[in-house]
């Protein structure tokens, strides 16, 4: 049976289980063997429902039909208590075993064939349908296997490798760019008319916002001659617009596949080819082996197809064994670790802090400690798994991370203080955009505060032993207690804006309601996530306490 699990990837937790299968009516629980599932396509809809839709083939006593099954799968589920998750939860990473050898890391990464063939009419009957996927999955793996008989033969050079996966990822990438034309019904010059719609929308808002971003801190001077330029730009739009819409009888048919043209472009899948998950693990691992002493095989190393999977985001780290990490450590290969850090968000806890070691330990700075630790702060990490790997980290290195924490504080402090003065100075306005570029590179305040708690709690018996380290903790307390107080006050207020929200809750979801019978589009638990836990806090009175008696009386 085909089963689907989500899960979810911070806490490590299953949030929701489907079997994709025919149950017995006289026997709900009793499932009948699937027929051959060829094609699943995944939808997430508001309302944190996803729609499971999968192509098959009928039962043998009808086999010139097939079947085309819908499932609706809700996979908001309300989160466990603190108290049950505390020293119970799991790395994520490692939690979702699902499967050895190829099938390590199966349904994590985006693989597979979407859309392959469109029925062109109602004339071909199921099997010619059916026939004609088997046909399509059969060539692209022929293609893919030539590509890996010419991978594993040994007359070749890296520099060849090379080549032949720019040419065999070209060509894949046209057979997907064609196939979406054939799915979605689109001729080439319809494409390249909404593609350069679409650029050109996205030029006007790219100014738009540039000139929506300028310094609030000065007054602005109007340029006459930009907004007529605007304008100008905005009428050549409007006339471009309108000689396209004059065509009213395809307008509706015209409008839904420039939305799926966008849509395209948005999602970047036009830079995507269809390969299986199969062909990226051989490559990969082909490309990480070893010898046979440990260390890696330079011979098979071609870093081009690795940036190539990472930008693409076609791989995540647990296609590779061992992680991504420590692989591509050992390759030197720094400039992939920027890319991994930036696209792979599945990085386990233990990896970032085993970089963050092997950086500060290291003679030669492949990188600043600063950006590492940066991206240690803003990754999303499951916290209990976090106090784990910072265990990791000797005195001397957390020494290291109090200083540029406090660094980092410290330019938070001054950040009110420059905005002012800049604000009152005729400064120009590049000085401005520097001290701008200046704050953006600190994680969030709010984040660099959590992160800061989990190290001193972690290491508060070395920090506290260690007389050394208690300047920098005197003057990290001074700097937040201004913070810590305004924090506590806003804590204080909880209960009167909670007294305030749901009083005009209902009023407000009745208001939703009422929209969507007027039609009106809802966006209803758009945003639906797991809430943050919060402890309940209960106190007890014992047997002499006054009030304890005052309360029975």
């Amino acid at each position: 049976n085909k089963v689907l699990t989500i899960w979810d990837l911070r806490y490590g937790t299953l949030q929701a289980e489907r079997v994709l299968g025919t149950f017995k009516q006289e026997n709900p629980t009793d499932i009948i063997s699937p027929p051959s599932l060829f094609k699943f396509q995944l939808i997430v809809v508001p309302g944190s429902n996803l729609i499971v839709s999968t192509l098959s083939e009928s039962l043998s006593n009808n086999s010139n039909t097939f079947k085309l099954s819908t499932y609706l799968c809700r996979y908001y589920h309300e989160p466990m208590t603190l108290l049950h998750a505390l020293n119970r939860m799991k790395d994520s990473s490692a939690y979702l075993q699902l499967g050895d050898g190829f099938s390590r890391g199966f349904g994590i990464t985006r693989f597979g064939i979407t859309s392959d063939i469109k029925p062109e009419s109602s004339k071909n009957s199921s099997n010619e349908f059916l026939n004609n996927i088997k046909n399509n999955i059969k060539k692209l793996q022929k293609n893919e296997y030539k590509f890996l008989k010419f991978l594993f033969s040994k007359s070749h050079t890296t520099e060849n490798i090379k080549k032949q996966f720019e040419n065999f990822v070209k060509m894949k990438g046209g057979k997907a760019f064609e196939s979406f034309l054939k799915t979605h019904d689109i001729n080439k010059e319809q494409y390249s008319k909404y593609a350069e719609y679409w650029k050109r929308n996205k030029k006007s808002s790219k100014n738009h916002k540039g000139s929506e971003s300028a310094n609030i801190y000065e007054e602005k001077e109007v340029d006459y001659n930009v907004y007529i330029d605007d304008y100008n730009n905005y009428q050549k739009w409007l006339d471009v617009w309108k000689e396209w819409e004059v065509k009213t009888d395809e307008s509706r048919k015209n409008i839904l596949n420039k939305e799926k043209v966008y849509e395209y472009l948005e999602s970047g899948e036009i830079q995507r080819p269809e390969l299986s998950y199969y062909f990226i693990q051989t490559v990969i691992e082909y490309c990480l082996s070893k010898n046979s002493d440990g260390t890696p095989n330079l011979n098979c190393w071609v870093p081009e197809i690795i940036r190539y999977f990472i930008k693409s985001k076609l791989i995540s780290n647990k296609v590779v064994k061992g992680g991504i990490i420590k692989a591509l450590i050992e390759r030197e290969a720094w400039d992939l670790i920027k890319l991994a850090l930036y696209f792979m968000k599945d990085i386990p806890e233990d990896d970032l802090v085993y970089l963050l070691k092997h950086v500060i330990s290291s003679q030669t700075k492949p990188f600043s400690i600063g950006s590492i630790l940066r991206y240690l702060i803003k990754t999303p990490k499951n916290d209990n798994m976090m106090v784990w790997s910072l265990r990791q980290l000797t005195e001397d290195e957390v020494m290291i991370v109090m200083k540029i924490l406090n660094g980092w504080i410290e330019k938070y402090d001054q950040t009110e203080f420059v905005r002012e003065v800049l604000s009152t100075k005729q400064e120009s306005r590049l000085q401005m955009n520097e001290f701008r570029k200046d704050t953006n590179k600190l994680p969030e305040f709010d984040k660099l505060l959590e992160f800061l708690t989990l190290l001193l709690d972690v290491h508060f018996t070395t920090l506290i032993m260690n007389s050394n380290i208690h300047p920098l903790l005197s003057q990290l307390a001074s700097r937040i207690a201004c913070d810590v107080s305004l924090y506590e006050t806003l804590e204080s207020m909880r209960g009167y804006l909670e007294s305030y929200h749901n009083k005009y809750l209902k009023q407000n979801k009745l208001k939703k309601i009422e929209n969507i019978r007027r039609g009106k589009p809802q966006s209803y638990m758009k945003d639906a996530d797991l809430p943050e836990y919060s402890v309940e806090l209960f106190t007890f009175y014992g047997d002499d306490n006054p009030q304890l008696e005052d309360s029975i009386h």
